[in-house]
């Protein structure tokens, strides 16, 4: 162990016990904090700069436990495990979440958001306030605490079954206070969209942004997604997914779908030109290449995570397709 952890270490332990909690935390979230510095030089926009400073200014959070069913797969929060029954809890498998893995998972970095929004900072977004945004497919939680700080209501949809317990406890979702006396709202939902009318219905409308990052993707035709490993199943016709993110969104609204992709992956957007035209959007880009941004903002990231990234940086390939609603 290095003579600099052994330090911080030590002045921790020596603390009392809720000033330890919060400074072990604290540390935690020093890589992401150091890797918004770095990235700073690559946001060219407002909105890219307040997201990288929100990011920064992300509070602490006390380790907790999750635990998940070894045979079912069910994720429980701590709160939860005294109701169950005593079948189930020789089955549970606990699960510790510091603060980095709470507001990052098992995706990485958060900062990697940081192309998204700055697209669209470059087309005509100038600020999160007041604005109302989905991200579809959101698989973590920390960007949209960010950018709920910045006065916008942020809602995330997901099928993954460990997020609700993850994001279960007072204080993770609901009214979040930021910088500059800023509030905004969060909120996730579990379930899948739009097919479920349930998570519909929380989903709700009147949307400014829609988002999705790594989740919609895999070409046009079924032999090319064939190929494309981890593509979701909508649960619904490609139609039917676009129109439903179509009246979810308010006129003049953005629908963003943005895709890093290895060599061997597929970047292209899954729905067809034609077909969200028919539906009526407008198109600003489609499978627009946006690789060597990324491979940028990679160099920097992994540099920052000292760490031999899966892919090479320059073999990342990044397309987007950005649409308006009339």
């Amino acid at each position: 162990m290095a003579r600099a952890t052994i330090t911080v270490l030590a002045a921790i332990t020596l603390a009392n016990p809720s000033t330890q909690h919060a400074a072990l935390a604290d540390s935690l979230l020093s890589p992401l904090r150091q890797q918004a510095k770095a990235l700073a030089p690559l946001a060219h926009s407002v909105v890219a700069r307040q997201f990288l400073a929100a990011a920064a200014d992300l509070p602490s959070v006390r380790t907790r436990t999750i635990y998940r069913d070894s045979t079912t797969g069910t994720y429980f929060r701590e709160t939860d495990v005294s109701s169950l029954s005593e079948g189930i809890r020789p089955r549970l498998v606990p699960i510790k979440v510091d603060a980095l893995y709470f507001y990052q998972t098992r995706y990485g970095t958060i900062l990697n958001y940081l192309r998204v929004i700055d697209l669209l900072g470059a087309n005509g977004v100038t600020t999160f306030e007041g604005k109302r945004l989905l991200d579809f497919g959101y698989g973590r939680i920390g960007h949209l605490r960010a950018i709920a700080s910045l006065g916008a209501t942020a809602v995330g949809v997901d099928v993954d079954p460990e997020l609700p317990a993850l994001y279960g406890e007072r204080g993770d979702q609901g009214l979040i206070r930021g910088t500059n006396r800023r509030e905004g709202f969060l909120s996730i939902v579990y379930g899948s969209f739009p097919g479920d009318s349930a998570a519909r219905r929380q989903v709700g409308g009147a949307y400014d942004l829609v988002i999705s990052r790594n989740t919609l993707k895999g070409g046009h035709e079924p032999a090319q997604r064939a190929r494309q490993s981890r593509v979701i199943n909508l649960g619904v016709s490609d139609s039917t997914f676009v129109r439903a993110i179509f009246e979810s969104m308010r006129s003049g609204g953005l629908f963003m779908m943005y895709t890093v992709s290895g060599p061997k992956g597929n970047a292209h957007c899954p729905f067809s030109e034609g077909m969200v035209r028919a539906i009526g959007f407008q198109v600003v880009a489609y499978d627009e290449d946006d690789s060597d941004p990324t491979r940028a903002m990679l160099r920097v990231l992994n540099r920052e995570q000292r760490e031999t990234p899966s892919v090479p940086d320059e073999e990342s390939t990044a397309l987007y397709t950005l649409l308006r609603k009339p």
